[in-house]
């Protein structure tokens, strides 16, 4: 089985720290390389490319955002999750109109940013309940194109952030107390409102139409 390349990109001492160790311990996941600042990041990546990078928005120099823009310009399938302690809308949206494809705050447990790594990997779009309710509110006050024949309902952008985490149906029912046959019943509306046939149609296209919201905003 192949394993998920990922580098860290974060202004602070990695040797030791937690989630190298996690990381480091996971089957499914090769940690390639760490780097302190953008402008070793820009460069080891170009030596050796990854297929999801942490980082960390604020650093010295060039930023996170602005190294994730300029590396998802030379590889567009590589995937980024910020990892950060900044929960500012300007910082999220900027981090996802750079190219990311997840937002992670820093208390998030280590387990769960390896799982946030496997679930990028695999399509989906990680982000803590916080960050997804900015997203949700963002998109749900002014829909994104492509979204705005049909509007999705607050509850469904709920239940599609869930699927978009890889979130099974039971899980899903048991976040918002509610039965699996209900949230059949959201996922069957989602779909023929997005117009799509899976799971996977579904999060790319609100990934597309989100990332055609913020560049628009």
């Amino acid at each position: 089985m192949r394993r998920i390349k990922v580098a860290v990109l974060a202004d602070e001492e990695l040797s030791g720290n937690a989630l190298v160790a996690l990381l480091n311990r996971e089957a499914e996941i090769e940690l390639v390389s760490t780097f302190k600042d953008g402008e070793s990041a820009l460069s080891g990546i170009d030596k050796q490319p990854v297929d999801v990078l942490l980082f960390d928005i604020h650093l010295p120099g060039i930023s996170g955002v602005e190294v994730v823009g300029l590396l998802k310009g030379r590889y567009s399938k590589m995937e980024c999750i910020a990892l950060t302690n900044d929960d500012a809308d300007t910082a999220i949206f900027s981090a996802l109109n750079a190219g990311a494809s997840g937002y992670l705050l820093k208390d998030t447990d280590t387990a769960a940013v390896a799982e946030a790594v496997k679930d990028v990997y695999n399509g989906g779009f990680p982000m803590n309940s916080m960050v997804a309710r900015k997203v949700i509110d963002r998109l749900f006050a002014a829909p994104a194109p492509g979204l705005q024949s049909e509007k999705l309902s607050l509850r469904e952008n709920e239940v599609l952030l869930q699927l978009s985490k890889g979130h099974r149906y039971k899980e899903i029912a048991a976040h918002f107390f509610i039965s699996v046959e209900t949230v059949r019943t959201h996922i069957r509306n989602i779909y023929e409102k997005l117009q799509v046939n899976s799971r996977s149609e579904a999060i790319k296209k609100v990934k597309d139409s989100m990332n055609r919201y913020i560049q628009n905003t």
